[in-house]
């Protein structure tokens, strides 16, 4: 088990003993088979989803357990229009392609674990007719075990448990036909550099997140950084292409004013009208000349006793 669909185990007992065994029956099967020493067992689930053997057992029982697995669908929490397929426990995935692999390698440098390699264009990618279909009519089992091929908008694809997947690009969230591809987004994805989530706690990580008296929340379908104090970033920018930040905050129902400053340089402040629109909205800031090519990004509130406004992302961007 997993590349079987049963797994057995034997009892070990210096004597004849009664007591309870109880095995959990998995979410993703419909029902388990249980035979001890090859006699049928009743597996009825209990009330906390385990089906219960009491009985006397003696040396070497051989238990068996069966735990057909079935392919299913798996959606994003926010029900968009991407689908993931499971088989039984197992996540599976397509293997898309081992070449242009430069920069998504992970190293014992400095951020050597953030990948930095060549992006492939969402709206370059096949799509899957998953709504309204039922799993089957599009998956059909592969020749080999733990294989499966999926019909897609550009033919047939090969999907297999993502564990084995290494050294290569893979998906995992297939786009499916209904999945609008926005060419706006996609000239940002282009023309982005580097880029941090505020409030998420891996993005932030990898920018060597600092704060004093700072908060994260989620709202509005984002989450957020705000603070009373400041938080800063340290921002990658290899190739020196980087020209300007766009920042993204919530514009609330009050004036909630902030202030940038980019590696030591003059703080600019950012004025938020405070209209409580409950919008987010971006504003940009063109670098200063000779920033390096890691700088620090600092945003502070203007004091008073106010915090700035929730900040969703901080990007920095290539001239379009």
């Amino acid at each position: 088990f997993p590349q079987e669909p049963h797994t057995h185990f034997t009892v070990q007992s210096e004597r004849p003993k009664r007591f309870t065994l109880k095995i959990r029956i998995p979410e993703w099967t419909d029902g388990i088979t249980v035979t001890v020493n090859g006699e049928p067992q009743t597996a009825t689930p209990d009330s906390d989803g385990f089906a219960v053997i009491d009985r006397k057992w003696s040396n070497n029982d051989l238990v068996d357990v069966e735990l057909p697995m079935h392919l299913n669908w798996e959606t994003l929490p926010d029900r968009s229009a991407f689908r993931a397929v499971t088989y039984g426990p197992l996540v599976l995935a397509s293997r898309d392609g081992s070449e242009e692999l430069t920069g998504l390698f992970a190293d014992d440098s400095r951020m050597g674990h953030v990948a930095h390699g060549p992006k492939v264009p969402a709206i370059d990618f096949f799509t899957i007719a998953a709504e309204g279909t039922e799993v089957e009519e599009l998956i059909k089992t592969g020749d080999t075990p733990l294989r499966f091929i999926m019909q897609t908008s550009r033919g047939a694809v090969e999907l297999e448990p993502f564990y084995g997947i290494h050294e290569s690009r893979y998906t995992i969230y297939f786009p499916t036909e209904y999945t609008v591809v926005n060419e706006a987004d996609e000239a940002l994805s282009a023309a982005t550099i580097d880029v941090v989530y505020g409030g998420q706690q891996q993005p932030e990580t990898e920018h060597d997140f600092a704060s004093q008296r700072s908060t994260n929340g989620y709202s509005h379908e984002r989450q957020w950084r705000e603070t009373g104090g400041w938080f800063s970033y340290r921002l990658q920018n290899p190739q020196n292409e980087g020209k300007r930040l766009s920042i993204v905050y919530l514009n609330t129902h009050e004036a909630r004013d902030f202030t940038v400053e980019i590696e030591g340089n003059a703080a600019q402040t950012i004025a938020t009208n405070g209209n409580a629109t409950g919008q987010w909205e971006s504003t940009e800031i063109e670098l200063p000349a000779g920033i390096a090519n890691e700088f620090e990004v600092k945003i502070a509130s203007t004091g008073r006793g106010r915090t700035t406004p929730p900040i969703a992302e901080i990007r920095l961007l290539k001239t379009m």
